[in-house]
């Protein structure tokens, strides 16, 4: 796909990127969000690497489906057209010019006779009617002339008609034919709008922005990676590009430990192209491939978010007399769920109004439910001794460890409160509600008063603000 225009202008020259802030605003993307590589090229999100590495459809393929839905609308509208412009092709008027011209004489006729007095018409009926029938061919004259005139009239403009609706007709089937060419310039014109500096959640818009910056391949086929004094020079240009300096990190080495890095990893189908490298240290370059780490070159433990599980619980109230109506929990290991747990509780009491408001449970659903003692007991077997991620930890562990010890069971201490972690690193919201937090990081999942939904919003955040 060749474009008249370079998409990395949108991503180099239009916005300005500062490296020491730890927020900026994804290049494919366009979302405000933590960044996984920051150079002076590229600044690109994690979530946008994971879209575009896993990827089952290449760009090209999303542009042919797209022309040829395009051609295919083009060819339904000109169907609809020329069926449309056929059903006017009407005969022309069937008007018998004969018939007409004797039916305008014997009215004349007629009309003469009606005029003339009652002696006079009696003398030309019974002696000589041929003055009659000279005023009559004068007045039949003058209508005939009239009506020809007329019939004239219709007969053109009905040809004019036909063939302006015959014109129509050959443009519609001109389109009809270069419908491939019109299908290419509304693609063209897609592409060019695609690459341009806006907001996009878009798996086909960002696989379009990474082959129009060289991520990848248009038909993501893939690069073998360079080797020998091509690969070395290219190594030396990216590190002397990134001023020699980790772009995660920002550290520097002197003693040349830094390893340029694909974004997109060519076994993902990435390419060689210089904006899909960057420059890493040596920490920071095996934590890219879960290498094991030496002595030499510590780096931080395995970070809490390697496999937890985010807790969320519905309540029958503000108070400690309250109890649980519901709870769920969501097991997630390296970024990913991977297993979920969801239990309505019975309680034997009426649920207040604003709570049945608010959550969308009612009395008939608890009806049936477990008892608080066996949901413990399937929620501990769940949760075992993995961390447990909150919203508002205090709120939830209030209610949750006195229905813990109650029915015999520890009472969990690795405890993480994403609401604090985002007050932190989000000082700039107006407020820290789990929707709004879930709204500015893009997350897939809405928050909705239903533990199901919440506990996997609740995960994902954390895994977000990670």
């Amino acid at each position: 796909m060749k474009l008249d225009c370079d998409p990395r202008e949108y991503m180099m020259n239009d916005f300005s990127f500062d490296m020491n802030k730890p927020n900026n605003i994804c290049q494919i993307c366009f979302t405000k969000r933590p960044v996984r590589f920051r150079s002076k090229q590229l600044s690109i999100c994690q979530r946008c690497i994971v879209v575009i590495s896993e990827a089952l459809e290449t760009p090209n393929q999303i542009i042919l489906r797209k022309q040829l839905a395009i051609e295919a609308k083009i060819s339904r509208e000109v169907g609809s057209e020329i069926k449309r412009l056929k059903k006017m092709l009407t005969p022309p008027p069937k008007d018998d010019v004969d018939y007409l011209r004797f039916e305008i004489r014997c009215d004349a006729i007629r009309r003469v006779a009606r005029q003339e007095p009652l002696l006079r018409s009696i003398y030309r009926s019974l002696i000589n009617n041929s003055a009659r029938y000279a005023e009559a061919d004068a007045l039949c004259a003058e209508k005939t002339t009239t009506m020809e005139e007329k019939h004239q009239a219709t007969m053109l403009r009905h040809a004019n008609r036909r063939r302006e609706t015959l014109e129509i007709i050959e443009a519609q089937e001109l389109r009809r034919v270069k419908a491939g060419d019109e299908a290419a310039a509304e693609v063209e014109k897609f592409i060019s709008e695609a690459i341009g500096p806006w907001q996009t959640k878009s798996a086909e818009i960002k696989l379009i922005r990474a082959a129009s910056a060289g991520l990848i391949q248009w038909d993501l086929s893939s690069s073998p990676r360079l080797a020998g004094e091509q690969g070395d020079e290219l190594t030396r240009r990216i590190r002397t590009r990134d001023g020699s300096k980790c772009v995660m990190c920002g550290r520097g080495f002197e003693r040349g430990e830094l390893h340029v890095h694909h974004v997109i990893h060519l076994s993902s189908r990435g390419t060689n192209n210089e904006i899909n490298l960057v420059t890493l240290c040596y920490p920071c370059h095996n934590k890219q491939h879960d290498f094991n780490v030496t002595r030499a070159y510590p780096v931080k433990r395995r970070s809490p978010s390697h496999e937890f599980v985010a807790v969320d619980i519905e309540t029958t109230g503000l108070s400690n007399s309250d109890g649980i109506i519901e709870i769920g929990a969501a097991r997630f290991r390296d970024g990913k769920l991977v297993d979920s747990f969801n239990s309505l509780i019975r309680i034997g009491r009426p649920l207040p109004q604003f709570i049945i408001r608010k959550t969308g449970i009612t009395d008939e659903m608890l009806a049936g439910a477990p008892d608080v003692a066996d949901v413990m007991a399937q929620f501990v077997r769940f949760a075992g001794r993995s961390r447990l991620v909150f919203h508002n930890a205090p709120f939830d562990m209030r209610f949750l460890s006195a229905s813990l010890a109650a029915h015999g069971y520890a009472v969990p201490n690795r405890i993480i409160d994403t609401l604090p972690m985002a007050r932190k690193k989000l000082p700039e919201l107006n407020n820290h509600k789990l929707s709004t937090l879930v709204s500015f990081f893009g997350l897939d999942m809405t928050p909705n008063h239903r533990t199901k939904a919440d506990c996997i919003a609740t995960g994902l955040l954390f895994v977000a603000l990670r």
